[in-house]
């Protein structure tokens, strides 16, 4: 069975019009197959995740739902609002030790206080979305935390943009009439999964 950086190799030889071939132009064959691991994973798991929250969402919002049928042109934002929207309240963070001292309206933090940085949060902040507790499709969600920022901005998130946007345009045109087969809160959420993402999501047209 070939390996990641057999594939790799093998592109030397013979490149074909794919991201692999272009990625062995630039650094070894290693490192490209390290490049694309993490570009399906990064990809692959958040395109998933994300099409269950988002049929969840749209399925429990019927206006919000009919204005994406009705007009594929908001496809594109929805995706944003989708990946922006949470549907659970924050929980945790990721703990940090603060470097310098700042205030959070009116909280201090002082340079070694440990810190919890919420991205679901975030992209709760009123400042930033107003009305942010309030699922939209017309809503400009862009600037949401979903995928980090600078430096720290998902390598994944391009391909899984490309894939959410051509989900949600699809979805509405081959099952139009598809809903939940069981109560919205029933579906569960996986106790192994890395992301949040449901352990079922039965639905029915």
């Amino acid at each position: 069975m070939k390996t990641w950086p057999d594939v790799a190799r093998g592109k030397l030889d013979h490149p074909a019009d794919d991201l692999l071939s272009e990625l062995v132009r630039d650094v070894p064959p290693a490192e490209a197959a390290r490049y694309a691991t993490l570009l399906l994973y990064a990809g692959h798991v958040t395109t998933t995740t994300a099409i269950d929250k988002g049929v969840v969402l749209l399925d429990s919002h019927p206006a919000q739902r009919a204005a994406v049928r009705s007009d594929p042109a908001l496809v594109p934002g929805a995706v944003e609002e989708i990946l922006r929207f949470p549907l659970h309240p924050p929980r945790g963070g990721r703990p940090r030790r603060a470097k310098a001292g700042f205030a959070i309206g009116e909280h201090r933090v002082e340079p070694g206080d440990l810190v919890l940085l919420s991205a679901v949060a975030a992209n709760l902040d009123e400042a930033a979305f107003p009305d942010a507790r309030e699922f939209g499709v017309h809503r400009d969600a862009t600037g949401h935390l979903a995928f980090g920022d600078g430096p720290y901005d998902c390598l994944g998130a391009p391909p899984a943009r490309l894939d959410l946007q051509a989900v949600f345009t699809a979805l509405p045109r081959l099952v139009p009439d598809g809903h939940f087969a069981v109560p919205a809160e029933e579906p569960g959420l996986r106790a192994d999964a890395e992301h949040a993402a449901f352990a079922e999501l039965p639905l029915t047209w």
